[in-house]
């Protein structure tokens, strides 16, 4: 698995995204229905303004149907980098 700095460990960088869901048996036809409940990270990451700081924000707001995080400071700094490393734009 190939990691940057700014990868969390276990997952992979933006370079080599995760594989999407795969057919894994002889008789599937396609690959299992997906589920979207939420905007894609690099969305997020090119959304105008967002900073560590406005995403940090967010993350730690409660929203209904949604746990709120339960993560130590470094762990968040962790998953703000890794949403903000699928920046496109400067």
């Amino acid at each position: 698995m190939h990691r940057t700095a700014l990868s969390p460990p276990g997952i992979p960088s933006p370079a080599e995204p995760a594989a999407p869901v795969n057919v894994v048996e002889a008789e599937q036809q396609r690959p299992p229905r997906r589920i979207v409940i939420g905007r894609a990270f690099r969305n997020i990451a090119n959304t105008r303004n967002m900073t560590a700081t406005a995403l940090r924000r967010s993350l730690m707001t409660s929203h209904p149907k949604m746990p709120n995080p339960i993560v130590t400071p470094e762990q968040m700094a962790d998953v703000i980098a890794y949403i903000l490393s699928f920046r496109s734009i400067p």
